[in-house]
């Protein structure tokens, strides 16, 4: 079966690393996702093991984009009731733009017409549209000409990990911290600090990567349990092979910071709700104060910006950051993610490289910085 894993922006490379790993075949990066091959097992597996992707689609007819009628007739013609029982609600999507159809709507609205036919014929009766919680999602996308039709495996999105008892303004994405750490190539070897965590999402990801726990533990809900083909006895198998994975025998060394005693503690709820509040040094005080406990590691941190929290003296803020960088991370390889992405130049180090992510709507930039130590013990460190 072919299946597609859904990406955040430029997330896709990542996507197609983690798919590498999880045993995954025939992967192809596109822009907004992966297709990959695999197996009713292989879904599965992946669904609860994968960090970057916020759903994973199976594509279960393509077709040469002509028209209206040929998408009702090619709709009509798959076997829906083989899929799923009439009795499931459904809801429908639809991505396109004007140059194949007027108004994109059309071909969810065909589609469902095209389904519940199938359906009165087959089974004498007809789904229900839900658009709250429904049991199956199906899409239906145009893109280069072809025409997808594809079920939704995974439900409500996978950057949803569930362990998010409190939140703060504008929290960042489970998936996108996620992608933050394969892009940074943090080995788990060398020390991992984010010394301004929020409500703890970039080391809480941190732990679940480093201790190897499937980042969908704590989900209770998928689409795929609303399968005609639905084996839960393999279901429950690959949920035990992948819990039996969870480990690491290295040193724990990651380190969390805030300068919010609030923050701290909405942080190590939403740890100890997944099971990793212990894997987890934690901090309360102000960047400029926090010294890492050791000389050589690795920095990730989501510095506040105006969406966020505001900040009336910006100069002085970065300012800061330049100095507690350069003063106190000799040796590190720093990582800045902002939404003010007119302002971080205001920081005032050389950029190693920067990458543009989006955190839902919001733009950022995902900044590196290579901190070298000051062999002359002169001024400020070479960057």
């Amino acid at each position: 079966m072919w299946l597609f894993a859904q990406t955040p922006y430029n997330v896709e490379k990542y996507t197609a690393y983690e798919l590498r790993q999880l045993d995954a075949k025939n992967i192809y990066p596109v822009a907004g996702g992966v297709y990959f091959k695999g197996n009713k097992a292989d879904m599965m597996y992946i669904n609860y093991n994968i960090r970057t992707a916020n759903r994973i689609l199976w594509i279960i007819e393509k077709f040469p984009w002509e028209d209206e009628k040929d998408l009702y007739e090619k709709v009509n013609n798959i076997s829906w009731e083989r899929l799923f029982a009439p009795t499931k609600s459904m809801v429908l999507y639809q991505n396109t733009d004007t140059k194949y159809i007027r108004d994109s709507r059309m071909l969810s609205l065909i589609s469902k017409d095209a389904i519940c036919d199938r359906f009165r014929i087959k089974r004498g009766f007809r789904p229900n549209i839900s658009k709250n919680n429904p049991d199956i999602r199906i899409f239906i996308t145009i893109n280069k000409g072809i025409c997808y039709i594809a079920l939704d495996t995974s439900g409500n999105s996978l950057n949803f990990r569930g362990y998010r008892k409190r939140s703060i303004e504008a929290p960042l994405r489970e998936t996108l911290a996620a992608s933050l750490i394969l892009s940074s190539g943090w080995n788990k070897k060398i020390s991992f600090i984010d010394p301004m965590c929020g409500s703890g999402t970039i080391p809480i990801e941190a732990a679940l990567f480093w201790s190897n726990t499937p980042p969908q533990i704590l989900r209770k809900q998928y689409s795929f349990f609303n399968f005609s083909n639905f084996d839960k006895d393999l279901w429950d198998d690959i949920r035990k092979h992948s819990i039996m994975k969870i480990g690491n025998k290295g040193d724990l060394k990651i380190y969390a910071g805030d300068i919010s005693d609030e923050y701290i503690k909405i942080s190590k709820e939403n740890a100890e709700m997944i099971g990793v509040s212990d894997m987890i040094h934690w901090h309360c005080a102000p960047f400029e104060k926090f010294i890492p406990p050791v000389k050589r590691g690795l920095i990730i941190m989501n510095i506040p910006y105006n969406k966020r929290l505001r900040i009336s003296e910006k100069g002085k803020f970065y300012k800061m950051i330049k100095k507690s960088l350069v003063t106190n991370y000799s040796g590190y390889k720093a990582y800045i993610l902002s939404g003010d992405v007119d302002s971080i130049k205001f920081i005032g180090l050389k950029p190693s490289s920067e990458q543009k992510f989006f955190n839902g709507p919001i733009e950022v930039k995902f900044i590196k910085y290579i901190l070298k130590d000051d062999k002359k013990g002169m001024g400020e460190r070479e960057i």
